[in-house]
C-alpha cells in the first residue's frame, strides 16, 4: 500500500498523539492525506484534537481494524491501522 500512496512515500509527517504505548500522526502530500495510528499496549480510545488536517470529506480504513469517528480513535490492543482521506 505504501508504494501507492503519495502521502506515505513523500508526505510531510505531523505528530497528532503520543502518549504511552500510542502513537498517531498524519503525513499530508498535495491534496492526500494518511492518517496512521500505533498501539503497543491494550485496546484504547485517543480523542484527536480538531485540525484543519483532519477535516477531510472521510476517511477510509485502508489496513489495520480500528476505527474513527468524530475525532476519535479506538484501536484494537497489538496493533496498527492506516486511514486514507477519501
Amino acid at each position: 500500500r505504501r508504494q501507492r500512496s503519495l502521502a506515505l512515500r513523500r508526505g510531510g509527517c505531523q505528530a497528532l498523539y503520543a502518549e504511552g504505548d500510542v502513537v498517531v500522526f498524519v503525513r499530508v502530500y498535495q491534496h492526500q492525506r494518511a492518517l496512521v495510528a500505533i498501539n503497543r499496549g491494550e485496546a484504547c480510545e485517543v480523542a484527536l484534537e480538531a485540525l484543519p488536517l483532519l477535516n477531510v470529506a472521510g476517511w477510509q480504513c485502508k489496513t489495520g481494524s480500528g476505527d474513527i469517528r468524530e475525532g476519535r480513535l479506538r484501536l484494537p490492543a497489538i496493533s496498527a491501522t492506516v486511514w486514507m482521506n477519501r
